[in-house]
């Protein structure tokens, strides 16, 4: 069974929440992939991957560890991404 991981809303982040999502998008543009492609690495369509960037669904573990394999983040920066 896989652990399901909520990324925060734009509207909770308005409320002072966390950035994760944001800067995982930030880590994204910056590495050069394009979202297509981390999406397609985690089996994922483009729809569906929007959706957990922008809180709306949550990433499964598996998908944590593949982007987190791909973009290169360390388990101690894991936080500011996925947990924040």
């Amino acid at each position: 069974m896989e652990t399901h991981i909520r990324i925060q809303t734009s509207a909770e982040k308005n409320k002072g929440g966390r950035m994760g999502n944001s800067l995982l998008k930030q880590k994204i543009r910056d590495s050069g992939y394009k979202f297509s492609f981390i999406a397609k690495s985690c089996n994922l369509t483009n729809s569906g991957f929007y959706k957990k960037l922008n809180g709306k669904s949550e990433f499964k573990q598996s998908e944590i560890k593949n982007i987190k394999e791909l973009l290169k983040i360390s388990d101690k920066d894991l936080n500011v991404y996925f947990f924040n």
